[in-house]
């Protein structure tokens, strides 16, 4: 699933997806990420425990920088949370976003 997620967030992204959407069914998450932050490697084991749960995204914030461009993250770490295919939070805490993913699955 995490390849699927990928694979259709890189085809949004150079085929003009709006910068606040993501045709995603359900709450995803996108988390932006590089190897020398700190915080973002602190994260790593929480972020592998909310991909079994939910569809992550990993945007390496060095190698895919036009992504991160495109979605404006100048901060690391940032998880953009998606419902319903629209960026309903962004947060730099990682149990922020995962509390908003359980908020936002138990509407639909």
């Amino acid at each position: 699933m995490r390849g699927f997620i990928a694979t259709l967030v890189v085809l949004l992204v150079l085929t003009g997806c709006e910068q606040n959407t993501c045709p995603t069914p359900g709450p995803s998450l996108i988390a932006f990420y590089a190897t020398w932050c700190q915080s973002c490697q602190r994260d790593k084991p929480l972020l592998v425990e909310v991909a079994r749960e939910f569809p992550v995204t990993e945007v390496n914030f060095d190698t895919q920088h036009d992504i991160a461009a495109r979605y404006h993250v100048q901060v690391l770490p940032t998880y953009l949370v998606f419902s319903e295919g629209r960026e309903v939070m962004r947060t730099m805490n990682l149990h922020t976003a995962l509390q908003a993913l359980h908020d936002f699955n138990q509407q639909q």
